[in-house]
């Protein structure tokens, strides 16, 4: 079982996606699985995830009717094996050491959140994961509408 869920939800990112994952699969902690949800991108998104899921046995695809970003994290929420997990936005691209970085830092103080730890955007944040669903206002680190 990994003991991080990396969850991507993907709409109309066609562009930033290989870098997304690719930085994601570079990480120098490997004790992860990738769960990407492609929220009904009219692009090629879901073939790209489709093909990463084919070549990498850590990545997962999760197919879905656009339903808007909190919806697609709460699906991979709910197929999340990991203790932990951390969102990254499908147009970011994350520092390599983001997740050890993160597990370092939750080592060493015991939080149940720690904050971003090398990612452009608003990804990052390592959270325990509990089966809580995440509310429509979730953005950037903090579940303003509901549980993590």
């Amino acid at each position: 079982m990994p003991e991080i869920s990396v969850i991507v939800p993907v709409y109309k990112a066609e562009a930033y996606l290989h870098a997304c994952i690719d930085s994601i699969l570079s990480q120098t902690f490997s004790g992860f699985e990738l769960i990407l949800v492609d929220d009904g991108s009219p692009d090629n998104c879901g073939a790209i995830c489709d093909d990463y899921a084919a070549r990498d046995s850590r990545v997962r695809v999760i197919h879905q009717e656009n339903q808007g970003q909190a919806a697609a994290r709460n699906r991979a929420l709910a197929a999340a094996k990991g203790e932990w997990v951390c969102f990254v936005d499908s147009d970011d691209a994350v520092h390599p050491q983001m997740l050890e970085r993160l597990r370092q830092g939750r080592e060493r103080r015991g939080y149940e959140h720690v904050p971003d730890a090398g990612s452009a955007g608003n990804s990052g944040g390592l959270f325990r994961a509990g089966g809580g669903q995440l509310g429509t206002a979730f953005h950037g680190g903090s579940a303003a509408g509901g549980a993590v």
